[in-house]
């Protein structure tokens, strides 16, 4: 795979004026912490990184945090109904998928091992205060997820005794919201904020013209949220934050039969995490402890061309996600500034298929554990060469997979009754990238990378033969890790204050991607032909 991605920054000085504590530099070139766990400006790096900066953010409207990433070079966002699409696809460097790219929150992961997706309405994008992009892969110092790249959204904390506002937004197709955020600073430094969110909307028919029929219905939306945040300095050196987010929304999903609402899915999502760090004189240490559940339902309804099969479904779905991660950091040795931490994740899903219209009664859980190790060493070589290598090992295991089917018919596609217990599987990655960068000039500098990143396979994919909308898949509990490795070369150009130009050329080739292999067999699923099987391979 072979990409070219050119970014152009040029912007006037009126542009910056409404915030005079931020100067052109900055907003050219921002601080970027994402690329390396240290603080860089984006033009320092040997690595493909781009930033919105806080005034950038502030200029942009966007309903969803994710619209806001369609101002990043080479970051392409897919979401098809708008504001009424359950979820949103991210692409970077040509392959699509939120699940691999890494999406972190203040430095907290929030993809989810079930899927690999991320849920973007729990940002609130009223609280970004920047965005911060690698482009290219970063599992050397971040893991899982980080194959084409990592997008870190930073919050806004409160800088006043009491400050707040509130929204209200009226739209096309009955859409109605309002927001508020109300925080304030405390004498001792401690900070605390407050986020609701409301928004509903009427929706539209989503079916083209051709093709409506009676049971076409709007893909309506209702959506609730509230971030709690609240932190500040324990003592000199020591900081400390903690955030908690509650998010549920109903969808629907542009179709209706008998049931009132119709098809529809609702995702019901908590999110909790402490970070604490500890500055001293050679050295600092960040700690990072978060969980994440969500409860998933989806209803459908259908009913064949002939009219005489209806089928009513439910999926109930629970995921969880936990994590910890520790970085420390020395500035003071001879070899440069010296990263080096681990981190832990664990993963759990838990889904039950209940027909209403038949007897089938389906369950299917397991769980993933993860462990991973990391070095990186930055070092400059006189004024115009500094040097970035980083290596990291990651180990990682699945078990306790289950799959149990009772009383199926052709409605789910399996024949006959199970109790299928999956075996453990294990695997591992290594994951080195190494970048430098050489300034010919104040004004021109080269750099060149190379890197490897991974996906850990979905935990949906290692335990769940189910029913897809092209036929049926089978688990398959022994699935590795998609792998990108990657080449870059890239000049960048600062040939005035205003004016940054980075342009960028990469080859990437990967091994053990991941697709839905037709295996030859067909089975019935209720419809008017038999549906292929695929294996997830």
């Amino acid at each position: 795979m072979l990409g070219l991605v050119t970014s152009l920054f040029c912007n006037a000085q009126a542009q910056v004026v409404a915030d005079s504590s931020i100067k052109m530099s900055d907003f050219i070139n921002p601080v970027i912490i994402v690329s390396t766990q240290t603080s860089h400006r984006t033009d320092s790096l040997p690595f493909a990184t781009s930033a919105l900066s806080k005034v950038e953010v502030s200029n942009y409207s966007a309903r969803t945090s994710d619209e806001l990433l369609k101002f990043i070079p080479g970051a392409y966002i897919d979401r098809t109904w708008g504001v009424f699409s359950k979820n949103s696809g991210l692409s970077l460097r040509g392959l699509d998928g939120n699940n691999r790219v890494l999406i972190t929150l203040d430095g907290i992961p929030l993809n989810k091992s079930s899927y690999g997706m991320v849920t973007w309405n729990m940002i609130s994008p009223d609280q970004i205060k920047s965005i911060e992009v690698v482009r290219g892969p970063a599992s050397s110092i971040y893991g899982n997820n980080a194959m084409t790249g990592v997008v870190n959204f930073t919050t806004i904390k409160p800088q006043k005794q009491f400050e707040g506002d509130v929204d209200f937004g009226v739209g096309e197709m009955g859409l109605h919201q309002v927001s508020a955020n109300v925080g304030g600073k405390l004498s001792n430094g401690f900070y605390w904020d407050i986020a609701p969110f409301y928004r509903t909307g009427d929706g539209y028919l989503i079916d083209p013209v051709a093709i409506r029929d009676s049971n076409s219905s709007k893909a309506y939306i209702q959506e609730r949220r509230i971030s709690l945040r609240s932190g500040g300095v324990l003592k000199p050196g020591i900081t400390i934050n903690a955030s908690y987010t509650y998010y549920k929304d109903k969808r629907g999903a542009g179709r209706k039969i008998y049931i009132s609402d119709g098809n529809y899915d609702s995702y019901e999502d908590q999110a909790a995490a402490i970070t604490l760090s500890v500055k001293r004189i050679t050295w600092n240490i960040d700690t990072r402890v978060y969980y994440q559940t969500e409860f998933y339902k989806k209803q459908s309804e259908s009913i064949n061309k002939l009219g005489d099969t209806y089928k009513l479904s439910y999926t109930f779905q629970k995921s969880n996600d936990a994590g910890f991660w520790l970085g420390a950091t020395n500035a003071s040795t001879k070899l440069g500034v010296i990263t080096t931490g681990m981190e832990f994740r664990f993963g759990r899903i838990d889904a039950h298929d209940i027909y209403r219209t038949s007897t089938d009664d389906i369950l299917r859980s397991g769980n993933m554990v993860a462990m991973g190790l990391f070095i990186q060493d930055e070092a400059k070589l006189g004024n115009r060469v500094s040097l970035t290598g980083g290596l990291r090992f990651d180990v990682a295991g699945f078990f306790d997979g289950i799959l149990t089917v009772k009383d199926p018919t052709s409605a789910t596609g399996f024949s006959s009754n199970s109790n299928q217990k999956f075996g453990s599987s294990y695997w591992q990655a290594v994951s080195p990238r190494i970048g430098i960068k050489y300034y010919l000039s104040k004004v021109v500098g080269l750099q060149a990378a190379v890197s490897s990143g991974f996906m850990p396979a979905k935990l949906d994919d290692l335990c769940s033969s189910r029913k897809i909308t092209k036929g049926f898949k089978i688990a398959n509990p022994n699935l590795k890790p998609e792998t990108l490795n990657n080449a870059e070369v890239g000049i960048s150009l600062k040939p005035t204050s205003s004016v940054y130009i980075d342009l960028t050329g990469y080859y990437s080739y990967g091994v053990h991607f991941q697709y839905f292999v037709a295996t030859g067999d067909s089975i019935d699923t209720g419809g008017t032909d038999a549906k292929p099987v695929f294996d997830a391979r």
